[in-house]
């Protein structure tokens, strides 16, 4: 999971492409997790999410890791 904070879309543009790579950035307004289940309460109406490529709705209240369903590369 990244969480990113407030920041330029300048600063989100320059940095997307590492973050898809999977590599950390350091950043004041960056926060890393793992996480198999994340639950979301009390969502900001401006919220984005991208999961896997793909932007999704803010009315998203749960989130769950199947890795039995979906291979994935580590």
């Amino acid at each position: 999971i990244t969480i990113v904070g407030n920041v330029s879309l300048l600063t989100y543009a320059s940095k997307v492409s590492e973050l898809k790579k999977g590599r950390h950035i350091e950043h004041p307004q960056l926060i890393y997790s793992a996480a198999s289940e994340i639950q979301f309460k009390d969502l900001h109406p401006n919220l984005f999410m991208e999961v896997d490529g793909e932007l999704i709705e803010n009315s998203v209240k749960r989130m769950r890791v199947l890795s039995e369903r979906l291979p994935l590369i580590c």
